[in-house]
């Protein structure tokens, strides 16, 4: 359908797309806090066993040399004495058991989940159950709100994810139980994907090639801010299901959305609602100020032809050709990687020495505001490639440098600076990686590449909260060396992927081959060209509905 030729007589960016920028982003926030809830609703209190005994701690309780305090899980084995044996006695026992209960600081956390189901010790794997679970349901979530929309619409999926994960929000401040609480958080992930995906696709669908920059960039911005007010909020709340209501509540603001939100113009004219689409884009062209060609409105104009209709797969990726085969697997690792990377330096940013845990989150998300910067002067100057590149050597460089600094021997502040700026890497590259696929793959397999590109994040993201859990088991460096040594694959990798910006956006299988060697008649871009602000004549081209999604 014809629907690029419209875009260039309503410009790239200007005060429509703006405001539905506006409009439909706001809501991440809260997906955002939902993603880094359980860093502060399920933290970790400094915590020990609990004392059977009347005696001094230093007589009842074993002494751990490695952490330089008492044991916080194992105990003195008292059944071989008598109940009413001495202090002395006690003192001298050496053989230990596994603690059954344990007494928590509350000096930061008044309530903790963590503290209320114990998961602490032999069960604080289930801890990250909670977070991959979360994970899963934005895969589950992704594919249930995608068939949604492409049957009942942007709009409507869009406002479905919305009241759910209202209402499952405010369940969430008061589970029963530790499996009524995983559950809902599974449909809270399902509910990430419904927000941010739709509302991309309905924010972006009108944006033109010279407002993409920008446009990708929002939906980040927004997260950063979640993460941002998260910190904030935690700061005043120190009550787990409290914090957890206080983030809820901005979502009733959203529930107003179904009078404000449009439907999708693509999906309306795939569905033969031309009329609607029409009132759309005029009501598109009115705020902007310009005029759409009559003709370009025609029904026959947007009708899809057959070459716009052909498809292929993600498996057709794999198998036309090595070049495209090549590119494909590195944006497929990419993707992997930037998740699991992104969400494990999230997750853990409490874990870092040091500091307050609400300062650390605030500073995390400040540094991805202004990795955000330097994806808006660098993306189109400096190329999608070489950013890319930059962006996860950064992640990779400082994961490492992470785990060869010694803690709480004085360089806290330095581990805290190096796992920031490895979170700006992360950060910056999550954006990179959208605005590449959606340049490299060709149109025809454009969704199936990007869509199957995004299970390999989602498989990253399931798998973060496990590597992050090794660090319990073996040593604080190691989640970190994976981190960096799979960072620095990835950027290397990104080195042999042809550059996208201010080019031509391969259409067939055989143009993504030969996509970095040769073009034939198609050239290459420049911004006066795309500019949007001057009319050109209308001429054929082939236009596509593919839009890439953020995560």
């Amino acid at each position: 359908m014809r629907f690029e030729a419209i875009l260039k007589h309503l410009g790239d960016f200007k005060k429509y797309q703006i405001t539905q920028c506006l409009i439909l982003f706001p809501p991440c926030v809260i997906t955002a806090m939902n993603v880094l809830a359980f860093v502060l609703t399920g933290a970790v209190p400094s915590f020990r066993c609990y004392d059977d005994s009347t005696c001094p701690l230093n007589q009842s309780l074993p002494w751990d040399s490695d952490k330089n305090t008492y044991s916080s899980c194992t105990k003195k084995d008292l059944s071989s004495i008598a109940s009413n044996s001495s202090c002395d006695v006690i003192g001298n026992i050496t053989s230990q058991v596994k603690c059954d209960r344990w007494v928590y600081d509350d000096s930061a956390y008044k309530t903790s989940l963590t503290a209320d189901w114990n998961l602490v010790c032999d069960r604080r794997f289930l801890r990250a159950v909670v977070q991959s679970v979360y994970m899963f349901g934005m895969l589950v979530g992704a594919i249930v709100t995608g068939h949604l929309s492409d049957r009942y619409g942007r709009k409507k999926a869009y406002y479905i994810s919305l009241v759910v994960q209202v209402v499952t929000g405010f369940l969430a401040a008061f589970p029963p139980n530790y499996v009524t609480f995983v559950v809902l958080r599974f449909i809270l992930g399902g509910t990430h994907s419904g927000v941010l995906l739709t509302a991309f696709v309905i924010a972006m669908e009108f944006v033109g090639p010279m407002g993409k920059v920008v446009g990708g960039i929002a939906p980040h911005f927004w997260f950063a801010l979640g993460y941002m007010l998260l910190a904030l909020l935690g700061y005043f709340i120190r009550y787990w299901n409290y914090l957890q209501i206080a983030m809820t509540v901005p979502g009733l603001i959203f529930l107003s959305y179904w009078w404000l939100v449009p439907e999708s113009a693509r999906w309306l004219i795939q569905k033969g609602r031309h009329d609607e689409a029409v009132e759309i884009i005029r009501k598109a062209a009115a705020m902007n100020k310009v005029n759409i060609p009559e003709k370009l409105l025609q029904k026959d104009e947007m009708e899809p032809t057959e070459e716009t209709a052909e498809k292929a797969t993600f498996v057709d990726l794999l198998t036309y050709g090595p070049r495209l085969r090549r590119n494909a697997l590195i944006i497929y690792y990419n993707w992997f990687v930037v998740s699991l990377v992104y969400y494990g330096l999230s997750l853990t940013t409490s874990d870092l020495p040091g500091g307050s845990d609400y300062i650390k989150l605030m500073l995390s998300g400040v540094m991805e505001l202004i990795s955000f910067v330097f994806l808006y002067f660098f993306m189109n100057r400096a190329g999608r490639k070489c950013c890319l590149c930059f962006s996860m050597l950064l992640s990779g460089v400082t994961c490492i440098s992470a785990a060869f600094i010694p803690a709480h021997q004085g360089y806290d502040w330095l581990i805290q600076c190096t796992a920031f700026l490895g979170k700006a890497g992360a950060g910056a590259s999550f954006v990179l990686v959208y605005n590449y696929s959606a340049e490299l793959f060709p149109t025809i397999a454009r969704n199936s590449g990007v869509g199957f590109s995004s299970m390999c994040a989602r498989v990253g993201g399931v798998m973060t909260p496990f590597i992050s859990l090794l660090g319990s088991y073996t040593d604080t460096w190691v989640p970190v060396m994976i981190f960096g040594v799979i960072s620095l694959i990835a950027g290397s990798l990104a080195l042999m992927l042809p550059e996208t910006a201010h080019r031509p956006i391969p259409e067939t299988l055989a143009d993504a081959e030969a996509f970095g060697l040769t073009f034939g008649k198609l050239p290459i871009r420049n911004e006066e060209q795309y500019s949007g602000e001057v009319e050109k004549p209308e001429e054929e081209e082939k236009a596509t509905d593919d839009i890439c999604y953020p995560l």
